[in-house]
C-alpha cells in the first residue's frame, strides 16, 4: 500500500494578521507550539414523551448554535517580550493563520499547503511556567497564551482543477448555484451547490441554451426549451427561491442593438420560459456581461444595463424599474453586487463606479480608480470593495469607493484582463485572470487579497465567471475550447 502524503506538525508555522484582511501577515517564528484548537459545533436539546410502557422516547429536538473557537499558543520565553506579549491586552481585531508548508520551506507565506484561519482573535489569558526551579538549570520556556476567535474555523487546502465534460459547443458566460439548503423535515435534502445553471452563447442561426445540473455540477444538460430568439446570447443567469418548492432561474439576454432588452424566467428548470421586456421603449438596454444580474432574494434583484442604466425588480424578474437612468454615465455597466438590501455597487466603462447606500433609490458616482473598463466588482461589506479591469489591474477601497489602492504582485498583474472576482468571506476569494491570448488562470487568496496563489488551470481559451461554493470548491466557466464550452471544477 503506498504511503499517504501526510503532513507533519514540524512542518507547521504560525502567522498573525493584526490589521485585518488584505494586510501583510507577520511570521511568528519557529519557537512556538499551538495545541488543539476547538470549535464547538452546537448542541441539541431533545423533547421527550412517555410511551405506553412508561418509557421516555425523544420526539423532536431544538438545535443550539456553537460557541467561540478556543486554543493555546505556547512560545519560548526570551529576555525580551515576544510579539504576542506586546499585543496582550490591546484591541486587536486580527487573524491567526496556522499553516503547514509540507516539504516547502517554513516561514515563507506562499508555501502553505493547508491553512487554518482563526478570525477576530482575542488573547484571553496568559501563563508563565518554569520561572524559578529549585535544582534544575533548565530553560524558562513556557509562555502560554489562551485565545478565543469567532467561528467558524476556516480551513483552506491546495485545490486542483479538472475539466467537466459537456456537449455544449458555444461559450459559457455565467454560472449560478443554489446557496440555500433543505434538510430533515423541511423537504427533500438539498446541499449548497447541488443545483445550478449556466448561461450560453448562441450559435449562428440557433437559440442559446441554458445548461442545468442537479448533481453538484458533475453533469450538465440543456433545458428542454430555450429562453430567447436565434442569435441572442445569454450573458447572465441567477436563481432565487419563489417559494419553498419552486426555484426560479432568471436569464438576461445580451443588450440588443436597436431593440428592447429581454429577461426570461423559468420555474421548472428550463422546461418553459416566460420572457419580459426591460427598458420600456428604450432600445439597446440589457445585460452585457456575466454578473450583470444580481439577486439577494426574490424581492431584491438588480440588473446592470447598457447605456448606463440600472434596473430593479421586486417580483422575481417579472417587472423592472429603472433606478439609474444614465445620469452617472451613458456607457456600458458590466457587473453589479450588493452586500445587503442597502449597500450596492455597479461598475462599467471608463472606470465608472456607481454606489448606493439605500437599495438603489439613489445612485451616486464613486471615485474612478483608473480610466479603464471595469469588468468585475466585489463588495465585502459597507466599506470594502474590489474591482478588476480590462487592462489586468486589481484595485481595492477601504472607504466604500472614496479612495482606491492598486494591488500588484500577482501573476499577470497589469496585462490581459481581470474577468471576475468572488469572495466567500473577507479572507477567502478567487480571481479569474485572462492573458491577452486569452488563456484563463484562476488565483486564490486566503488573506483577504494581500496575496494571490496560482492554481494550475486546464487548457482553455479564456475564462468568464467563477462560482465559489465553499472555501475549497468552485467552478470556472469560459470560452469554447476543443469544440465545447469550458467548465472546470476546483476541489480537493
Amino acid at each position: 500500500m503506498p504511503e499517504l502524503n501526510m503532513l507533519k506538525s514540524e512542518q507547521g508555522d504560525a502567522w498573525f494578521q493584526p490589521n485585518g484582511p488584505n494586510t501583510e501577515p507577520l511570521y511568528l517564528g519557529t519557537c512556538l507550539e499551538v495545541d488543539a484548537t476547538t470549535e464547538p459545533m452546537g448542541t441539541r436539546d431533545l423533547k421527550f414523551r412517555m410511551n405506553g410502557n412508561r418509557e421516555y422516547e425523544p420526539i423532536s429536538e431544538k438545535s443550539n448554535p456553537g460557541d467561540k473557537v478556543t486554543g493555546t499558543i505556547s512560545i519560548d520565553s526570551e529576555a525580551t517580550r515576544n510579539y504576542l506579549e506586546r499585543m496582550s491586552g490591546k484591541c486587536v481585531d486580527g487573524t491567526l493563520f496556522l499553516n503547514n508548508s509540507g516539504c516547502g520551506k517554513k516561514g515563507v507565506w506562499p508555501n502553505w499547503q493547508t491553512s487554518v484561519a482563526l478570525r477576530k482573535i482575542k488573547l484571553e489569558s496568559r501563563a508563565f511556567d518554569g520561572i524559578v526551579k529549585r535544582a534544575e538549570n533548565s530553560q524558562f520556556t513556557k509562555n502560554d497564551h489562551s485565545f478565543s476567535a469567532w467561528p467558524p474555523i476556516i480551513k483552506n487546502v491546495n485545490v486542483s482543477m479538472r475539466r467537466v465534460a459537456t456537449t455544449e459547443a458555444n461559450a459559457l458566460n455565467d454560472i449560478t448555484f443554489n446557496d440555500d439548503t433543505t434538510c430533515y423535515d423541511c423537504g427533500n435534502l438539498l446541499a449548497v451547490g447541488q443545483v445550478g445553471a449556466i448561461a450560453c452563447d448562441a450559435g449562428a442561426g440557433v437559440t442559446a441554451n441554458v445548461l442545468f445540473t442537479a448533481d453538484n455540477g458533475l453533469t450538465w444538460t440543456a433545458g428542454a426549451a430555450d429562453p430567447f430568439a436565434i442569435n441572442s446570447h445569454i450573458m447572465s443567469i441567477i436563481n432565487v427561491l419563489k417559494d419553498d418548492g419552486t426555484r426560479r432561474y432568471i436569464a438576461g439576454m445580451a443588450a440588443p442593438a436597436g431593440a428592447q432588452g429581454m429577461i426570461a424566467y423559468s420555474d421548472d428548470s428550463g422546461a418553459a420560459w416566460t420572457t419580459v421586456n426591460i427598458g420600456g421603449a428604450a432600445a439597446g438596454h440589457g445585460v452585457s456581461y456575466g454578473g450583470g444580474l444580481f439577486a439577494l432574494d426574490y424581492h431584491h434583484i438588480w440588473l446592470a444595463s447598457a447605456a448606463g442604466y440600472i434596473y430593479f425588480s421586486s417580483d422575481g424578474g417579472v417587472t423592472w424599474t429603472a433606478q439609474e437612468n444614465g445620469a452617472i454615465h451613458a456607457g456600458v455597466n458590466y457587473q453589479i453586487k450588493f452586500t445587503d438590501a442597502n449597500y450596492g455597487v455597479c461598475v462599467g466603462a471608463a472606470g465608472i463606479v456607481s454606489l448606493t447606500i439605500n437599495g438603489g433609490l439613489n445612485w451616486y458616482a464613486g471615485t474612478i480608480p483608473v480610466a479603464a473598463v471595469l469588468n468585475t466588482v466585489e463588495i465585502l461589506d459597507k466599506k470594502h470593495l474590489w474591482v478588476g479591469t480590462a487592462a489586468g489591474a486589481l484595485y481595492y477601497s477601504n472607504d466604500f469607493g472614496t479612495t482606491w489602492t492598486q494591488r500588484t504582485g500577482f501573476t499577470g498583474s497589469g496585462v490581459g484582463q481581470v474577468r471576475d472576482l468572488m469572495f466567500k468571506t473577507p479572507l477567502v476569494g478567487y480571481m479569474v485572470k485572462n492573458t491577452a491570448g486569452p488563456v484563463a488562470a484562476i488565483l486564490k487568496t486566503i488573506d483577504g487579497g494581500y496575496s494571490w496563489k496560482d492554481i494550475a488551470t486546464p487548457t482553455n481559451s479564456g475564462g468568464n465567471r467563477v462560482a465559489m461554493l465553499d472555501f475549497n470548491k468552485a467552478f470556472l466557466v469560459g470560452e469554447a475550447n476543443a469544440a465545447t464550452g469550458f467548465i472546470s471544477i476546483l476541489s480537493e
